[in-house]
């Protein structure tokens, strides 16, 4: 089954081995992109709803994801398994009054404290389109912790540079 190549480092080798792991490594990243387009489509039909025009003016819509997805990035499938980037990194979509949306990439590592208080300025109104990219860069953090789900692998890193803490 799926659930024992993920958690189980013996089985993803023999599944790496085999005959189609390359074709089931494109299905599994194809059907990834699938459910994110699907997601966009909810994510349209649920920003529709605001067809109430004082609705539109006095509503903030705020998507986040709580972490990435591994799609055999360093031999791992899924996700909760392991601290690398693509785990750690997660979206994020602001929609202000009047139809606004934020958008863009935020390069400096942000831990959640520091996005708690960027949705807490969004939300007091300190926040805006127009200030959003210049705000979320001030909350850039010099340290980042990280753990997976089962508390295995904990690691910190300082200034965008890694180091394991715990490896259990």
């Amino acid at each position: 089954s799926a659930a024992g190549i993920i958690s189980d480092p013996a089985r993803t080798e023999v599944w790496r081995k085999s005959p189609g792991f390359e074709e089931d490594v494109a299905l599994v990243k194809e059907l990834y992109d699938l459910k994110m387009t699907h997601f966009d489509g909810i994510l349209g039909d649920i920003l529709n709803l605001f067809g109430d025009e004082e609705l539109k003016k006095n509503t903030i819509v705020l998507f986040i994801g709580d972490h990435g997805e591994a799609l055999m990035d360093h031999g791992i499938l899924g996700h909760s398994v392991n601290v690398y980037e693509e785990m750690i990194r997660y979206p994020m979509l602001v929609k202000f009054p009047d139809g606004e949306s934020a958008a863009g990439r935020l390069v400096g590592q942000i831990n959640h404290e520091a996005m708690t208080d960027l949705v807490t300025k969004i939300i007091s109104g300190r926040v805006s389109a127009e200030n959003f990219a210049e705000e979320a860069s001030k909350l850039s953090s010099e340290y980042l912790l990280s753990r997976n789900c089962n508390d295995t692998i904990q690691s910190v890193r300082y200034k965008s540079e890694w180091k394991l803490i715990k490896n259990a």
